[in-house]
C-alpha cells in the first residue's frame, strides 16, 4: 500500500504537467471606426482619430476547451419606462476554442454581434426592445504568437467594426 500512494503522487503531477502545457492565452481586441474601413495595423490606428479600441481582453484556457470574451453593454431604450422590461446586452461576444494541431494552435469560434433596431416607424405609444443578431464562423491555424483580423462587412450600429485575435502557448 506505501508502495501505491507514490506512483499515484508521480501519475498526478505528470498529469498536473501535461495540463499546463497545454493552456492557451486567447488576447482579443474589439475595434470600431465611424468612418472607412479599419487598418489592420496597430501603428496606423493609432493615427487615427475615428478608431476606437473599445476592449482589450484575454483568457487562459486549456486546449480544446471553449473560452467566451464579451465586449457589450446593457441598452434599454430612453423610452422604456424603467422596471417595465429588463435591460438587453449589446455588443460583441465571441465563443472560442482553440487547440494545438502539431506546432501551430488552430481555432474554431463564432463572433456574435448583437445590434438594437432603430424604432423610427413606432407610434409613441408603443414600446419594444428589438435587436438584430449577425454571427460569424472561423477557424484557422496560426504559429505560436501570430495574429488575425475579422472585419464584419455591414455596419454595425452605422460603424465599422474589427476583431483581432492572438493566441500563445504557455510555458508549463
Amino acid at each position: 500500500m506505501k508502495v501505491l500512494i507514490p506512483t499515484l503522487v508521480v501519475a498526478t503531477a505528470l498529469a498536473a504537467a501535461s495540463m499546463a502545457a497545454e493552456l492557451i492565452t486567447v488576447e482579443a481586441k474589439f475595434i470600431e471606426s465611424s468612418q472607412g474601413a479599419i487598418p489592420h495595423d496597430f501603428a496606423k490606428l493609432a493615427q487615427r482619430k475615428d478608431i476606437d479600441v473599445l476592449s482589450a481582453p484575454r483568457v487562459t484556457t486549456k486546449a480544446g476547451q471553449q473560452a467566451q470574451i464579451e465586449c457589450t453593454r446593457e441598452y434599454l431604450p430612453a423610452s422604456v419606462a424603467p422596471g417595465s422590461f429588463q435591460p438587453v446586452h449589446i455588443g460583441t461576444t465571441v465563443f472560442i476554442r482553440p487547440y494545438l494541431k502539431g506546432d501551430r494552435i488552430a481555432y474554431t469560434a463564432r463572433i456574435n454581434v448583437s445590434d438594437p433596431v432603430p424604432d423610427k416607424d413606432l407610434d409613441k405609444q408603443t414600446m419594444r426592445i428589438e435587436t438584430t443578431s449577425h454571427d460569424l464562423y472561423v477557424s484557422g491555424a496560426l504559429k505560436d504568437g501570430d495574429e488575425v483580423w475579422f472585419d464584419f462587412a455591414a455596419p454595425i450600429n452605422g460603424k465599422k467594426l474589427a476583431v483581432w485575435f492572438r493566441f500563445k502557448q504557455e510555458a508549463p
